[in-house]
This record gives C-alpha cells, structure tokens and sequence, in this order.
C-alpha cells in the first residue's frame, strides 16, 4: 500500500478526560460494573465502601464478584479504552457493549481505578492514574496496585479461587470541608446506589435470579453484609396483567401491568412502587435488554405526559442485546430511543394501557361518590 500517510493518535490525557464526561453518576457507574460481573457468571457481587475520615476524597468504593476472573491478557485488554467494537456480535447474555463501561463508569467517578483479578493460576493486577497519565500524556497502564491503601482493599480478592475486584480511589465527589456532614453524604450515595440496583437488577436478585448482591464496608466484609432485596415494579401479585404481546418480528415481548389504586396497597407496597423517583415518575415503560432493566419509566418521547391520571401504567418491554444501535441506546445505558417503526405499535400498546388504567380510576371514584352519598343518608 503506497498511501501516504501519518500515525495521528488522539492525545491520551485528553482521551481519558473526554471519557469521564459521560454523565454518570455513582448508582449508574456502581451498576454498571455489576453489568459485567453478571456477564462473567458471578454468584455474588460485594459493593464495598471504605470512608475516609481525615480526607474524604480519599475514601475507596470496591465492586468484587465471585465470576470466572480474567487471566493477564483479558485484564489487558479489559483495561484499554474501547476494548469491543459496538458492531460486533455478542453473546447473548453479554450485558456491555462498548467496552468503555468499565472505564467510563469508574473514571467518571474517580481519578485511581484498580482492576485485580484471578483466573485459574493467573493473578494480575493493573491501574489506570488519571494524574500520572496527564504527567506523561500516554497510555501507561501501572502494573500492579498504586499504595498500601490500594493493597488492603485488594487483599479481599484473596478469599476468592476467581472472580475480579475493581476498586475507585480518588474519589471525585464534591465533599465539603466540614466533616460530619461528609460521611452522612457519602452514606447517602452508598443508600443510593443500594435502591438503584435493587430495582435495576430486580430480575436477578429475585425469583428468577441466582445472583446476590450485598452492600457492606470494609471491617464488616465477612460478617455481615447487607443483602439487596429484589423491588417488584409490577406489583405482580396485585395488579391486572395484560399480555405478553410480541412485537418486532416476534423480538420484543411487551406486558402491560395496571396497578391497583392506591387506597388498596399497603405501605411497604406503596414503598415499592415509589422505589427510587417517586410513583409519577415510574408510570410508562420499562425498558430492559437481557432481563436489566435499563429504563424505569417514563413514555418515551411518544407524546404522553407523567400525569395523574396515567399513573397506574406500567408496560413492560424485553429487548434482546442486538438492538441497541436501532434503540439508540447510549454508553451510560440511561437514554433509550425506540426506532421509527415501532413508535406506532407502542403508542397503541401504550393508548391501551392508558384506557384502562383510567377505567379503573373512574369506576374507583364512582364507587367513593357512591359510598359518600350513602354515607350522607344514613
């Protein structure tokens, strides 16, 4: 090949400071490296936090899984910047799809991200040091962890035949300079991301699922973690479900779920339909590719609005994981964009859902009238 030509690589520094303006924030990231412990068939998955008291920044967030491990090539490659092309195929219950998350997830988080992992015989460990790569404006990926400090949350991994431990340090999170009000923010993210993935990993931790999720510290990491509990959306047990109906050739399978009215669920009940943004927010569709749920609501720019009286809609939709281009499904996996063809099925599906939930509202507020006047002549 006679082409002229010159190597331009993009500048490393700016590279990995464009990649963290993802928009992340710590429940997504959290989860999102749990997307790939799952893919690594784990059992368990640890969250595990370590507050620093002197300097908060200084406190450290650990994902630990119990999966298959990566030996010292996988970690390698594992660890470089777009590791997988979106357009290639993938197994089927493979949860990424950029090979950015990782880094992207992490670094938007942190300026110190620490990967150990153990497979068969093979026991590697490699960070990336957002500081010493702007220092030297290349792509040097320290073999081996960064301090002691590193080192102690690291040794967890030594329980373990396999499995991957992925550690955030330096920690970019807008702590104040005043110290108890720190730690009880820094408990508050950690409660944050608990809710987040209880809902957004439903589907593993509960009845269908094998997987567990626990959230604990560093001191109580062998005795007692708290375990996440599944959040049902659906409220299965008590609502009116419509379908399955397939849609897309067969590809998609969408249930409609009409909640009850409010004045017949329990507190914990109501607890769980408001789950993390409160009951108007989660009426609409909930999106999930490989049973993850990737949306909890929300109508999905088909021209509904969050309302009051659409409140009891909950449609539930099941992608495959070779459709996220056509959804348009971005690398934080928050924004899903149906395609073209499918706005219209979905707006029946979601007009349907709508009618009835409404049906169910007037024949309720029916029924109260009715009971008052009786009320008023007794």
């Amino acid at each position: 090949n006679n082409t002229k030509h010159e190597i331009c690589q993009p500048s490393a520094s700016a590279q990995f400071q464009s990649i963290r303006a993802y928009g992340y924030d710590i429940p997504r990231a959290i989860a999102d490296i749990i997307d790939n412990s799952i893919t690594a068939k784990a059992n368990n998955v640890w969250i595990v936090h370590n507050f620093n008291d002197d300097n908060p920044n200084q406190s450290q967030i650990a994902i630990i899984d119990d999966g298959d491990g990566m030996n010292k090539e996988e970690l390698f490659n594992g660890m470089r910047l777009h590791a997988k092309n979106p357009l290639d195929d993938r197994d089927e219950d493979d949860l990424g799809r950029f090979g950015l998350g990782l880094k992207t997830a992490s670094l938007s988080q942190c300026k110190i991200l620490t990967v150990r992992s153990k497979k068969s015989n093979d026991d590697n460990t490699r960070c990336w040091d957002l500081d010493y790569v702007d220092e030297c404006d290349e792509y040097r990926l320290i073999k081996g962890p960064r301090t002691k400090k590193s080192s102690r949350m690291l040794k967890l991994l030594d329980k373990f035949d396999h499995g991957t431990i992925v550690l955030w340090e330096n920690l970019q999170q807008d702590f104040e300079e005043i110290d108890e009000i720190n730690e009880e923010h820094f408990e508050r993210l950690m409660g944050e991301a608990k809710a987040y993935c209880e809902l957004m990993f439903h589907r593993f931790i509960g009845i269908e699922g094998k997987l567990n999720i626990y959230l604990t510290n560093l001191k109580n990491f062998s005795k007692n973690p708290i375990k996440l509990k599944s959040v049902d959306p659906f409220l299965k047990n008590k609502s009116e479900i419509i379908g399955p109906e397939l849609l897309d050739k067969n590809s998609i399978k969408s249930i409609t779920y009409i909640l009850p009215y409010h004045s017949n669920l329990s507190e914990n009940e109501k607890k769980q339909l408001d789950s993390i943004h409160g009951r108007l927010k989660h009426q609409g569709f909930y999106v999930y590719r490989n049973k993850r749920l990737l949306l909890a609501g929300g109508w999905l720019n088909l021209g509904f609005n969050q309302h009051g009286s659409t409140n009891l809609t909950r449609i539930a939709l099941d992608l495959p994981n070779n459709v996220d281009i056509d959804w348009k499904l971005d690398v934080t996996k928050s924004e899903v964009i149906p395609p073209n063809r499918l706005r219209k099925p979905l707006k029946k599906l979601a007009q349907l859902a709508i009618d009835r939930a409404k049906n169910v509202l007037t024949h309720k507020a029916r029924s109260v009238t009715r009971k008052l006047k009786q009320d008023t002549f007794m």
